[in-house]
């Protein structure tokens, strides 16, 4: 048992693992700090060529007002200078060249995605820093036609559309870096359902993990930041989901061991990563 799991945490003794874990069997750790926890996915898995950190939930408006996924992972982002070669962000530009058809998703997203006013600021941040630690930054770049995809015919946005396109342009942009013949080492900034390695049935469409996994023969690993706050506010607002989380074996752990001062690191299957920030409330 010890050994099997040590695999995942190799810089952990043995000893170490037996008084983390007591009854449960799902590897996890402590960390003093965020940083602590990244360095040691870092220095665990020595040989990956695909990192993908994505947000297990998104930042909302009506969200406890801590800092976000996004502001948290710059304080880490130091860590991936050397480890990194380009850094992919789900995002991109509106600039206006698609005119009418560009408009319409634009005001659709304004109306009907819940972001506060800080993510893009955020999302800035993160790829200006990226080019001060000489990691090239890229975003998507979406065209007419795939503006025009997202519209149905009512002209209002398909959502589960924008979840394809993204995991699209994404696979492309990465697909295109890791086999231009350059030495690269390709971090990517997403959604949770996007990097997953193990994708539920129902979400399988929207993660381009499996695929890009394959493409670099098993050398690609997620890891998923958990806001604490967050979780605690999606379960408010959706009680019925309570019982489908209780189900999850890193669920039982985040409740059993997350921190006001403490990183939790949570290795629920191999290549898969959860991070757990301390509280901040």
């Amino acid at each position: 048992m010890i050994i099997g799991v040590n695999t995942y945490f190799p810089h952990i003794s043995a000893t170490e693992l037996l008084v983390a874990q007591k009854t449960d069997d799902i590897p996890h750790k402590l960390f003093d700090t965020p940083e602590e926890a990244l360095e040691e996915i870092l220095g665990s898995n020595p040989d990956i060529d695909i990192i993908a950190i994505g947000e297990y939930l998104h930042p909302k408006k009506g969200y406890p007002k801590v800092p976000s996924p996004k502001k948290r992972f710059q304080a880490m982002q130091s860590k991936l200078k050397g480890r990194i070669t380009d850094l992919v962000m789900e995002t991109w530009i509106i600039d206006g060249k698609c005119k009418e058809v560009e408009k319409k998703v634009v005001q659709d997203f304004e109306t009907n995605i819940d972001r506060p006013a800080s993510n893009e600021d955020e999302t800035i941040e993160i790829l200006i820093l990226a080019r001060d630690l000489q990691i090239k930054a890229h975003i998507l770049k979406l065209t007419c036609k795939d503006y025009k995809f997202l519209l149905t015919p009512k002209g209002k946005v398909d959502y589960g559309k924008v979840m394809l396109l993204i995991k699209r342009l994404t696979e492309e942009k990465v697909n295109g870096l890791y086999t231009s013949g350059k030495d690269v080492n390709i971090g990517i900034y997403g959604g949770r359902f996007h990097i997953t390695l193990y994708p539920k049935k129902e979400n399988k469409e929207y993660s381009y993990g499996p695929a890009l996994s394959e493409l670099s023969r098993g050398k690609y690993l997620e890891v998923e930041l958990v806001v604490p706050e967050y979780i605690d506010k999606y379960i408010d607002n959706n009680p019925e989901l309570m019982e489908e989380l209780s189900n999850e074996g890193w669920f039982k752990i985040f409740k059993k061991h997350r921190s006001r001062t403490k990183t939790l690191l949570i290795n629920p299957k191999p290549n898969s990563y959860m991070l757990v920030f301390p509280r901040a409330t």
